[in-house]
């Protein structure tokens, strides 16, 4: 027998329903055990006491202990899925590299992104850029301009940077 979305949906509402509301006395040592059993997820815990999730979860927020448990859980649990890629990558798995270069790899410039480009064309420009007022963000745009540029036979000049005088870039477009 298939059970329409309908019928799920009432199904689920009737559940929560029947959960309770937090009561005024919960032993804080009952919580403190259940977060253990649980490996700090609240939404198992609040299944386990029968309690609705939302007013568990405002009670844990009001405890800093209990805050401090779930997140140490939740470390606990980072560090499990960061060796699990390490392993995966120790193994040569192509979706553990991809996804490595994509998140740690970024500040190496292994970024998907999408080609949303304006280009325009400004003849015998000469720009100069004071590199010590850039945002890490426009620098790393600013190493793509000049890339491109380059790539597009533009004469691009970098400059040393010395103490005396701010760095400048000049001839990027």
């Amino acid at each position: 027998m298939t059970v329409t979305p309908q019928e799920k949906r009432s199904q689920l509402m009737a559940r929560v329903k029947d959960r309770k509301k937090l009561p005024k006395s919960l032993p804080i040592e009952l919580i403190e055990q259940k977060i253990h059993e649980h490996s700090g997820n609240v939404n198992h815990i609040a299944l386990d006491l029968d309690l609705l999730y939302y007013d568990l979860s405002l009670f844990i927020d009001r405890q800093p202990h209990l805050r401090l448990m779930i997140m140490r859980h939740r470390e606990k649990l980072i560090d499990m899925a960061e060796d699990n890629l390490k392993s995966d990558l120790m193994n040569g798995d192509q979706k553990a590299t991809f996804f490595t270069l994509k998140t740690i790899g970024k500040s190496r410039g292994y970024v998907e992104r999408t080609e949303n480009e304006t280009r325009v064309l400004i003849d015998d420009t000469t720009s100069s850029v004071d590199i010590g007022t850039l945002s890490s963000d426009e620098l790393f745009q600013l190493r793509g301009i000049m890339q491109n540029a380059k790539a597009e036979g533009a004469k691009v000049i970098d400059h040393d940077v010395t103490d005396d005088e701010p760095a400048h870039v000049t001839d990027v477009i």
